[in-house]
């Protein structure tokens, strides 16, 4: 008698399950259109992009009627699109998927935080009092070198890390001291 055993080994990979799924039209990061035509001369039309893609992927189904959906994954700025006889019942971000269907999905205190802790000011200043501004800017309020005054600077998110500075006497800076 021959047993075959089978392990899987590893994460369980999700596949944008209906739970995970938001309309495109709540996702602030997801561009998209479509169109189905009545016409047997015409192909219905979905077009897309990832809007947010400085912030990361996003992941985008196609629901297709009676056809095999389609999964987009938007790594760019890149417009996609497919053309096709079967309908479009919605286009969807897989919120299991990507990194981010809206711009809150990554950018809070946390994470400016995170970003700070690797930035070049973060060897000359305490801890920083972080506040989110206008989805995507992160503004600290710190002390730094002399640590006699505090220093306040708003900084969009995906240039914290990069850019920001602790300048003399002890100022928060965009970009390099001079």
């Amino acid at each position: 008698m021959v047993i075959l055993v089978t392990v899987f080994v590893g994460d369980a990979h999700a596949a944008c399950d209906k739970d995970a799924r938001k309309q495109h039209y709540r996702s602030e990061c997801l561009e998209v259109e479509y169109k189905n035509y009545d016409n047997i001369w015409k192909k219905n039309k979905v077009t897309g992009r990832n809007i947010c893609w400085e912030y990361g992927k996003v992941v985008a189904k196609i629901d297709l009627m009676s056809w095999k959906d389609r999964t987009w994954h938007l790594e760019t700025y890149k417009q996609r699109e497919w053309n096709g006889d079967a309908n479009i019942r919605g286009v969807y971000c897989c919120e299991d998927l990507s990194d981010l269907c809206n711009i809150s999905d990554i950018v809070d205190a946390d994470s400016c935080l995170e970003r700070f802790a690797q930035s070049p000011a973060a060897n000359k200043c305490d801890p920083p009092k972080v506040t989110v501004f206008g989805g995507d800017q992160c503004k600290f309020t710190t002390s730094c070198d002399t640590h006699i005054f505090r220093t306040s600077l708003i900084v969009k998110w995906i240039d914290v890390p990069d850019n920001l500075y602790s300048c003399y006497p002890g100022l928060l800076q965009l970009g390099p001291c001079l």
